[in-house]
């Protein structure tokens, strides 16, 4: 069995660093695990991993092949027949859905001529795209190989239609029809396909969550002040200002706050922090910063709560990462979050609507709190990820649902 995995960038790049975690807790060596790149940047060749397959330059006689393909459309068909059906049909949807057809055929080709030159004519192939984007719907186009199996992970921006502009995510039928599987990383996420798609009985799906590393437990904070820390892309859905409003009108007590990632609304943030007028309040955005340099914050510092106030999430890997050190959460009740914020247990959910008002009560109810109130909260959200969210479980337990899908593949040829 060889299994190829299909990314974005990883191992190149600033996203999907969590892939990482992933490859080094597989039951399966790094080896035996091909990590394949679709859009990496050419001039991007350092990494650490030996494993790694770069798609070969396209030839001429490529790019005929890849017409050829785009062509003969019978899905593309049947989407825009979808998007008529279902009374989505726009200029803007069928324009997405031709460079969504576009780009899945040039993946097409990328991900054939990978698995041509790495000569696997005895092996049996997994096909592992890691979105179901266009990648996920390359490897349905080239299943007619029975002996390559094809699978991907859904997560949140791939999954929820609702994030989308017309609500609109395209060729959902033959990406989840057509996949030997599809592994949601959430319940929330799971519950979603079954209500939201009237196919959703053709769906071969299941509930694989990710997992991380332990990387230790954080320090008890003995301070009188209030630290705390969040680890979010500063864009719109991630409302990163609103913790800032919120701390910025909560003046009885210290707090100091750091923020980790960047993003298209980084320097409004900045800008609004050298307007706050809280003197108890300090705040540190580190802006973007690698993994690792995250983690050894989170080791080496004493840090009382993270904090999320995000309008929609998938199953965020920053939440789970801060569980795994014992830190307790307040995050906003959307997507698969109440999958790792059990109220009283790994930290409090609040409301999105309501942001401000029931992140200040919550804040201050967690700063009055007796030591052992909050040694115990502590201990429970620890325990919580070694049950839940522990990679070396959660991806053990994720490579041999994919054996055991070899297995009844070779069962049936």
């Amino acid at each position: 069995m060889k299994i190829y995995l299909f990314t974005n960038q990883f191992p190149f790049g600033k996203g999907e660093i969590f892939i990482k975690d992933e490859l080094e807790t597989s039951t399966s060596s790094q080896e035996e695990i091909n990590i394949c790149p679709l859009e990496y940047k050419k001039n991007e060749t350092d990494n650490e991993y030996k494993n790694l397959i770069l798609s070969p330059r396209f030839k001429p006689y490529d790019w005929a092949i890849v017409l050829c393909n785009c062509v003969l459309c019978l899905p593309l068909l049947r989407e825009i027949k979808f998007l008529v059906c279902s009374k989505k049909i726009h200029l803007n949807t069928l324009k997405r859905a031709l460079v969504f057809w576009i780009l899945a055929n040039v993946k097409r080709r990328k991900i054939e001529l990978i698995i041509k030159q790495d000569n696997n004519k005895d092996d049996q192939i997994v096909c592992y795209s890691y979105w179901a984007t266009t990648t996920a719907l390359a490897i349905t186009l080239i299943k007619r190989n029975r002996k390559i199996l094809g699978i991907s992970r859904a997560h949140g921006i791939d999954l929820y239609e609702t994030r989308h502009r017309y609500e609109y995510l395209p060729f959902r039928y033959e990406i989840y029809t057509k996949l030997d599987k599809l592994f949601l990383i959430s319940k929330s996420g799971e519950k979603y396909i079954k209500t939201h798609y009237f196919f959703s009985s053709k769906i071969k799906s299941e509930v694989s969550k990710l997992g991380t590393q332990d990387y230790g437990i954080n320090k008890e904070n003995e301070y009188s002040k209030l630290v705390l820390v969040s680890c979010s892309s500063v864009i719109e859905i991630k409302r990163v200002h609103l913790i800032l409003d919120c701390l910025s009108t909560i003046n009885n007590i210290k707090i100091e706050w750091h923020h980790f990632g960047t993003g298209e609304l980084f320097r409004d943030l900045e800008n609004r922090v050298k307007k706050s007028k809280n003197r108890n309040l300090t705040c540190n955005l580190w802006g973007f910063q690698k993994k690792d340099t995250i983690m050894n914050f989170y080791r080496h510092n004493k840090i009382d709560l993270f904090i999320n106030v995000s309008t929609t999430e998938g199953l965020p890997v920053s939440m789970m990462e801060a569980i795994s050190f014992g830190i307790p959460i307040i995050a906003t009740d959307v997507g698969g979050t109440n999958e790792i914020v059990i109220n009283n247990i790994t930290g409090w959910l609040i409301d999105k609507d309501k942001v401000e008002s029931e992140l200040k009560d919550a804040l201050v109810t967690y700063y009055w709190l007796s030591k052992s109130e909050k040694t115990k909260i502590r201990n429970s959200t620890r325990k919580f990820w070694e049950e839940n969210f522990n990679s070396k479980c959660n991806y053990y337990n994720f490579y041999e649902d994919i054996k055991e899908l070899v297995h009844e593949k070779i069962e049936d040829i």
